[in-house]
This record gives structure tokens, C-alpha cells and sequence, in this order.
């Protein structure tokens, strides 16, 4: 009798163990909010299903010693897969509902502003520097100013600071050791590699020191305007919505203020289930929206940050973005991998990669993240240059938008896609706002009509904002396919269904 109140005893322990694993599970997947209301009532309604059997295989006996002992042994297997279970998916959603809320509140990063030195130079520390004279550009004098404060308190000594109205001057200035170092914009440093003359100065010369900029000039105008009390926002489940996709020219595995690569608006639209991408060439020659009146080429206004590009493609478009969704090179390459691969239309056949790696052939290709990679970058092989490297952006954005709105994806890998991206990928849409698309994804499954449009130009060579002194290749922009991308905009906006043949502008 002794014996069998111990094993009542601790087939009760076991049981309150399985359920306090069911609970635990449970309440992560309540916290990540992401599961429609069927899908957690179908997962609580299976834990009571195995609760209950549990404790009907432990405690309603039957006549029979081994039928006994099986029936122990069955609801001891059970108990054990349960918690092992639970056990192991529960940080997983933890980890998810993390990985959301890093990526939509990511860190800033930046604008900072980078001191630099000849590579020869013995200063090792900003300390060493202390007797320097420092050279800034005029355009860039608000943050330069915040460096110099920065410098001086942190040194406790006046600092001697040089301005130049643009480049050249500057760096010929430094070189020639009228000044000893630099403060600026490192994206500036991927816009100097389109001048032979700035082309080595990564080589050249070594990063000293680093400031954060607090604010600049324009971030102060919209901290007024935020102060104006803003409408309630709309659901994004059921309200059309313009969000920017921004492709940053940069493999590093954190992201970065530097040129915008990839320029796409896509406009979606939950209710008829219509995403429209347009893509706009990263050398369009356009006014640059903080360079007072001054042109330069979109992918420059990436290096200024992304509300830089956002105020662009909205002076362009004639329409208010929504949100942006930012990945760098690396990025895109770690997501196609975690999706399985991708399958994507090559309109010819080419060899592309740093090394000639990557074969695309015509027609279909299921291509991994570094090949698909590659093939979005890959401009030399396409027709139109630039233009057909746009239309092979959206191939591939269209591919893994197919993949990620397929069930199987979103139950399986969703996890583990957004886990992998941390870092890479930053996004203004609000986590509550990811949970409510992909609550509405699992419910009705639907199949989305994705369609691309790219804006055309014709080639030019031309000064910019962010080069003053150099002529360099621009495109000018074919305006009237910039206003048939307005007017599809507006189509979508307004709950129109299009189709294939709405993408060639009519003549």
C-alpha cells in the first residue's frame, strides 16, 4: 500500500511537470502574439487532450499486470516528448518575440562622424591628436561642430578646426599636411571610390576615433514637426500602405549609414491582396531633399540616412511612405539561405560574381543566398544596365515574398529567418503590426498578386551634392515614366486590381 502511494505520488509530480511545460509554452506563444486565435485554441485544446490522457493511462486502472505496466509506460513516453517539447520550443518563441521587437526598434546607427589620420601616423589615440588641426567640409558644419565639443571636453582643450567647401580641396589640403586629420561621413568613404583620387584612401590612412551625432539640422525641423499631434494609425490589415525597401551597398554583418543599392516602394494593399513594387535607378539624378536646391544621385542619399532616401522617393512620387524595411547585401544573402533557396526568371544566360562563380542560365534558376545575391547585383550582363538590374531586384524580392507568405514557411522557418537576419535588417513597421500581417496570413492563406514597374533615364555625367568637385555618371530621369509610376501608385492606393500588361507604360 506504502509502494503505491509513492509511484500516486510521483506519477502526480510528473503530471504537474507536463502541465507547468505546457503552461510555460503556452504563455510564450500568448506573449508573441502571432498565432491566430484557432491556431492557440487548437494548441491548448491538444495539451488538455494530453493532459487528460495522461492522467487516464496513470490513474484509471485496468484488470491486467502487464496491461498495467504498459499503460505506465505509454503515459511515462508521453509526459517525457510533452516537456522535452515544450522544453525546447518555448525559448524559441521567446527568442522570436525578441528578435521582432530588437529589429523594429533597432539600434541608431547613426549618423556618427569618423576621424581619420594618415596610416603612417603616430597618434594611436584621440589623445595623441590633441595638438591637431582637424578639416571639415562647410556643408557638414553642424556636426562637426558637435565633434569638436565632444573633443574638447573629452580632452579638456580647445581644438583647431579647418572648413572646406568640398572635397578635393580638403583631402589636397591633407595631404599636402596643411591639416593633420579628417572628420567625416565614413558613407562618404563608398562615394569616394567613384574618384580615382580618393579611391585608396582606405589604404591610406587609419580610423582614429569615432563621435555620435546627436542631431543634425533637418532632425531638429522634424522633431518640431512630431510635436504636432499625429492621427491614430490605421490597421495595416485592412488599409493600403506604401512601405520603402532600401538595399544598403554594404556586406557588413551590421547595418549601416552608406549608399542606398537597391530603391524600392512597394505599395500593398491587404484588401485586394495587390503589391506593387517600383524601382527607381541608385543613380538617378534628382534633387537631393536636404541639399538646399542641389542634385545628386539617390544611392548618395543612403550615406545622409534612411529618411534621407524616404524624403527623396517622396519628393519623386508625390506619396507619403509609410514605413521602410532596411537589409544589407549580407542580409539578403543570409535570408534567401534560411528560406531554402529561391527560385527566380532570368530573361539570358550570364556569369557573374567576383571570381566568375555564379552561372545564371535562361529561364528558371533556383538560386542560394550568395547566388541570388549576385544575380540582384549583377548590372553588366543585364540589358539596360542599371534599369535591368532593378527589374532582377524585384525578381528576387518577388520570389521571397512567394516563399514567406506560403504556410509551410511561415509555421517552419519563421523563427529561424528572423533569428539569422538580426543585425542585417531593421524595420520601422511596429511589432504589433508584424504580428497582425502574419495573424492574417495564417488565417486565410492567401495568394498575393505581386507586379514590378521600374522608372527609366537616360545616361549623363554630372557634378552632385555629395561631389561637388567631380563630374561623375548620373541618370536623368525619363519623367514620364516617373508619372506612370505615380499614377499606379494611386491605382493600387485606391483598391484597383492590376495586372501584367499595366506595367508597360502606353504610348
Amino acid at each position: 500500500m506504502k509502494k503505491k502511494v509513492i509511484y500516486i505520488v510521483i506519477y502526480l509530480l510528473l503530471l504537474a511537470l507536463m502541465i507547468a511545460a505546457e503552461a510555460m509554452l503556452a504563455y510564450e506563444v500568448l506573449r508573441l502574439d502571432m498565432l491566430p486565435d484557432l491556431y492557440v485554441a487548437a494548441l491548448i485544446g491538444i495539451f488538455a487532450v494530453l493532459t487528460t490522457g495522461v492522467a487516464l493511462l496513470l490513474f484509471v486502472h485496468r484488470k491486467g499486470k502487464w496491461i498495467g505496466i504498459a499503460r505506465q509506460i505509454i503515459a511515462c513516453v508521453l509526459m517525457a516528448v510533452t516537456v522535452a517539447g515544450c522544453v525546447f520550443a518555448a525559448p524559441k518563441v521567446r527568442k522570436l518575440r525578441s528578435t521582432v521587437n530588437h529589429i523594429t526598434a533597432p539600434a541608431d546607427v547613426g549618423p556618427t562622424r569618423s576621424i581619420y589620420v594618415k596610416i603612417d601616423d603616430p597618434a594611436q589615440t584621440i589623445q595623441d591628436a590633441s595638438n591637431y588641426t582637424f578639416a571639415a567640409l562647410t556643408r557638414d558644419e553642424y556636426c562637426a561642430k558637435q565633434v569638436v565639443k565632444a573633443l574638447e571636453n573629452e580632452l579638456g582643450k580647445e581644438i583647431t578646426l579647418e572648413y572646406f567647401d568640398d572635397e578635393s580641396l580638403m583631402i589636397v589640403a591633407y595631404y599636402n599636411n596643411e591639416t593633420d586629420a579628417l572628420i567625416i561621413n565614413d558613407g562618404f568613404l563608398t562615394v569616394w571610390n567613384e574618384n580615382e583620387l580618393y579611391a585608396d584612401f582606405a589604404q591610406k590612412n587609419k580610423l582614429l576615433h569615432s563621435v555620435k551625432v546627436v542631431e543634425d539640422q533637418y532632425r531638429d525641423i522634424m522633431e518640431e514637426e512630431e510635436e504636432i499631434e499625429q492621427p491614430e494609425e490605421a490597421d495595416i490589415t485592412n488599409t493600403p500602405f506604401i512601405l520603402y525597401i532600401s538595399g544598403m551597398d554594404t556586406n557588413a554583418e551590421l547595418l549601416s549609414n552608406t549608399r542606398s543599392d537597391t530603391n524600392i516602394l512597394m505599395v500593398i494593399n491587404p484588401n485586394t491582396k495587390q503589391i506593387l513594387m517600383v524601382s527607381t535607378p541608385r543613380d538617378y539624378y534628382i534633387v537631393h531633399p536636404w541639399g538646399n536646391g542641389g542634385k545628386d544621385k539617390l544611392t548618395h542619399c543612403g550615406i545622409y540616412g534612411i529618411q534621407c532616401s524616404i524624403d527623396a522617393l517622396e519628393n519623386l512620387y508625390g506619396c507619403s511612405v509609410d514605413h521602410y524595411f532596411r537589409i544589407n547585401f549580407k542580409g539578403m544573402e543570409t535570408l534567401v539561405d534560411a528560406l531554402g533557396g529561391i527560385t527566380v526568371y532570368s530573361d539570358n544566360s550570364f556569369i557573374c560574381g567576383a571570381f566568375n562563380e555564379v552561372y545564371i542560365a535562361a529561364g528558371e534558376n533556383h538560386l542560394q543566398g550568395h547566388e541570388a545575391l549576385e544575380f540582384a547585383k549583377d548590372r553588366r550582363h543585364q540589358p539596360g544596365g542599371d534599369l535591368g538590374r532593378g527589374q532582377n531586384q524585384m525578381k528576387v524580392i518577388k520570389s521571397i515574398i512567394g516563399k514567406v507568405t506560403s504556410g509551410r514557411t511561415l509555421i517552419a522557418n519563421y523563427a529561424a529567418i528572423l533569428s539569422s537576419l538580426e543585425g542585417m535588417l531593421a524595420t520601422s513597421v511596429p511589432a504589433e503590426d508584424i504580428s497582425k500581417l502574419v495573424k492574417m496570413q495564417l488565417s486565410d492563406m492567401a495568394q498575393w498578386n505581386v507586379l514590378s514597374y521600374g522608372a527609366t533615364g537616360y545616361h549623363g555625367n554630372e557634378t552632385t551634392y555629395s561631389m561637388p568637385g567631380l563630374a561623375t555618371y548620373v541618370m536623368h530621369p525619363y519623367f514620364s515614366t516617373v508619372n506612370y509610376g505615380k499614377e499606379l501608385i494611386g491605382r493600387v492606393m485606391n483598391g484597383e486590381i492590376l495586372t501584367q500588361d499595366d506595367m508597360t507604360m502606353p504610348k
